[in-house]
C-alpha cells in the first residue's frame, strides 16, 4: 500500500513537471502579450530623450519575467529528481525482462516534453520586422491630448534623420502576428509617420508611446512592439523646438503686450515680424523708450514652433480670475498666421493659474521673452 502511494505521488510530480516544461511556450506568449499592452513601460518608466538611449525597457522587463519562469521550472525539475528515481526503480522491477521498453518510456517521459517546450519557445521568439521602404519624403504628425486641437506637422528634410527613422522602424520587432484593425477599436495615436517612397506611394505608421504599439496601415495590423525607445528618441529630436516644422507663413507676426499694473516694472509692447525684425516700446512713468532687435532664423523657427506647440489659435481669448482688480498685471499675445489674427490675454497671471491650457500660453510667452528680452531685468523667462 505504501509503495502504491509513493508511486502515485511520484507520477503526479513527474506529470506536473512535464506539463510545466511542455507549456513554456504558452507562458512566453502570455508575457509577450502583457508586454504589448504596455505594462513594462509603466513599470520601467518612459524613455528619456535627453539621455543616450539605453537598454529597451520592454526587453529588460521580458528578460526578467523569462528568468523568473525558468527558475521556477528548475525548481520543478529539482523536486522531480527523487520521484524520477523511484519510478525508474519501479519500472526496472516490473519490466526487468524488457530493458528496451524501459529506455523508450524514460525517453518519452523526459526528453519529448523538453524538446516540445524549448522548440516552441524558439519559434515564439522568432520575431518579425516591418517592411519599410527608403524614404524620399517623410512627415511626422504629432497629436495633442486634447482631441479638439489640430495636430502638428514636421517635415523631415534632413536625409540622415529620415534614414534614422526608417532604420528604427525596420528594427522594430514583435512576437505576435498582430490584430486586424477592422476587428479592434484603437484610440488616436501619439504620432503618425507618413513615409513617401521613390514611387510616390505614402506609407503610414501610427505609434502609441504608452502602449508600445504600432499600427501598420499597409498590412492593416495593430502590432505590439518591444524596442520602441530608439525610434522615440529620433522622433523627439526632430519634433523638439530646435527643429524646423513646416514653413513659416510670410505674414507671420507676434505682438506681445505687458501691462505692469501698479507694479514698479515697465509696461511694454513687442512686435516680431516674419523677417526677424522686432520692435519693443517700453513705458515707465509716462516716458517711452524704443529698441530694435533682429532675430536669427533659428530663433524665428523656435518661435513658430512654439506657436504651433501652444495650439495658440484654439486658446480662449481671456484667462482671468473672478476676483481681480485693474491694479494686477496682464499679458497679451496676438499672433497672425495666413491672414488670421488671434489674441489671448491673461489678467492677474497668478490668480488665473488654475485655468486649463494656461501652461500652453505660458510656454509661448516664455519663448517670446527668450527671443526679445523685456526691459525689466527681474522679468526673466521661467
Amino acid at each position: 500500500m505504501r509503495m502504491k502511494l509513493i508511486t502515485t505521488i511520484s507520477v503526479i510530480v513527474l506529470l506536473a513537471t512535464a506539463g510545466r516544461v511542455a507549456t513554456r511556450s504558452v507562458r512566453m506568449t502570455a508575457i509577450d502579450h502583457e508586454l504589448s499592452l504596455g505594462y513594462a513601460t509603466d513599470r520601467w518608466g518612459e524613455p528619456n530623450p535627453a539621455n543616450p538611449p539605453g537598454p529597451d525597457a520592454g526587453e529588460l522587463w521580458r528578460a526578467e519575467q523569462v528568468a523568473h519562469d525558468d527558475r521556477t521550472t528548475l525548481l520543478f525539475l529539482a523536486v522531480s529528481v527523487l520521484p524520477a528515481v523511484w519510478i525508474t526503480y519501479v519500472c526496472v522491477q516490473r519490466y526487468r525482462s524488457h530493458p528496451g521498453r524501459i529506455a523508450m518510456f524514460l525517453a518519452a517521459a523526459i526528453i519529448l516534453p523538453l524538446v516540445h517546450g524549448c522548440g516552441t519557445e524558439s519559434s515564439t521568439k522568432e520575431t518579425s520586422a516591418l517592411t519599410v521602404p527608403d524614404a524620399k519624403d517623410l512627415t511626422i504628425v504629432c497629436f495633442h491630448d486634447n482631441k479638439d486641437l489640430p495636430p502638428l506637422k514636421f517635415v523631415v528634410s534632413n536625409a540622415k534623420q529620415r534614414a534614422d527613422i526608417v532604420k528604427s522602424l525596420r528594427d522594430l520587432r514583435w512576437t505576435e502576428p498582430g490584430w486586424r484593425l477592422a476587428e479592434i477599436d484603437m484610440p488616436r495615436p501619439d504620432i503618425d509617420i507618413l513615409l513617401a517612397d521613390d514611387a510616390g506611394r505614402v506609407h503610414t505608421y501610427q505609434l502609441f508611446w504608452s502602449g508600445n504599439g504600432l499600427l501598420d496601415q499597409d498590412s492593416g495590423l495593430a502590432l505590439g512592439v518591444t524596442d520602441i525607445s530608439k525610434l522615440r528618441t529620433h522622433v523627439t529630436s526632430i519634433t523638439g523646438l530646435s527643429s524646423t516644422p513646416q514653413g513659416i507663413p510670410d505674414d507671420f507676426q507676434v505682438v506681445a503686450t505687458y501691462n505692469a499694473g501698479r507694479s514698479h516694472w515697465s509696461s511694454w509692447d513687442t512686435t516680431i515680424l516674419r523677417s526677424g525684425e522686432a520692435n519693443q516700446q517700453a513705458r515707465t512713468n509716462g516716458q517711452q523708450q524704443t529698441q530694435q532687435f533682429n532675430l536669427t532664423d533659428a530663433e524665428m523657427s523656435d518661435l513658430w514652433a512654439a506657436v504651433q506647440a501652444a495650439f495658440f489659435f484654439q486658446l480662449k481669448e481671456a484667462y482671468e480670475s473672478s476676483e481681480i482688480v485693474d491694479d494686477f498685471p496682464s499679458m497679451t499675445l496676438q499672433v497672425t498666421v495666413n491672414g488670421t489674427t488671434h489674441s489671448v490675454s491673461v489678467h492677474a497671471p497668478l490668480e488665473a493659474a488654475g485655468e486649463p491650457d494656461l501652461d500652453l500660453f505660458n510656454k509661448l510667452w516664455i519663448q517670446v521673452l527668450k527671443a526679445v528680452p523685456p526691459p525689466n531685468e527681474e522679468q526673466v523667462p521661467q
